[in-house]
């Protein structure tokens, strides 16, 4: 089964492409998401009440290229400050982070050369945002949180540590309904 009915963890059994799975949905084979169950609507809730009850603050957008050269010409073209070029030994990609006031933060990460996480998402394209990163100060709250709302949630890649972010863990999740998040533990 491809969504994990919301255990959110990311144990999984020897031989379970959890990741090879996401991203061959991301590649548009097959076509749409395997049949669920329904999800729960969420609770009804004022606007403005009770705002970001998953303890997650937005960090960046990111962003997959094949030709990381172009995406580089056209951001620099915006007025984004660009970070240089490292390689993620862990995630076996290249990453380069850019910054500019008043918009938002962007990651592009192109393939290494050796088998990662970019094979699926690039297979047919040479481009894809296909990410969106969060902060959180406690993953295990934020994650049942999310779950409490009904939310199905598959562990697509457990916490590794991650170069670009000074070693803090990150790990990726498919929210059903709504795509991959990659949620950095904020710890001291």
């Amino acid at each position: 089964m491809f969504l994990d009915q919301g255990k959110g963890d990311c144990s999984s059994s020897p031989g379970n492409n959890v990741a090879g799975q996401f991203f061959t949905l991301i590649d548009g084979e097959p076509d749409r998401a395997p049949e669920t169950a329904s999800p729960k609507a969420p609770p009804a809730r004022d606007q403005g009440k009770d705002m970001n009850t998953y303890g997650l603050d937005f960090h960046h957008l990111g962003l997959a290229v094949a030709h990381p050269d172009q995406a580089v010409r056209f951001i620099t073209g915006l007025g984004y400050t660009l970070s240089p070029q490292i390689y993620d030994p862990l995630q076996k990609v290249n990453l380069i982070m850019c910054h500019s006031p008043g918009m938002p933060a962007l990651e592009i990460i192109s393939s290494s050369g050796e088998p990662g996480p970019l094979d699926g998402i690039l297979k047919n394209r040479t481009e894809l945002l296909y990410h969106i990163c969060f902060l959180t100060r406690d993953l295990t709250t934020s994650l049942e949180a999310m779950k409490r709302d009904g939310n199905q949630i598959l562990c697509v890649s457990p916490p590794k540590e991650a170069v670009l972010f000074a070693s803090k863990p990150v790990s990726f999740y498919y929210v059903s309904g709504f795509g991959l998040i990659e949620i950095i533990q904020d710890v001291p």
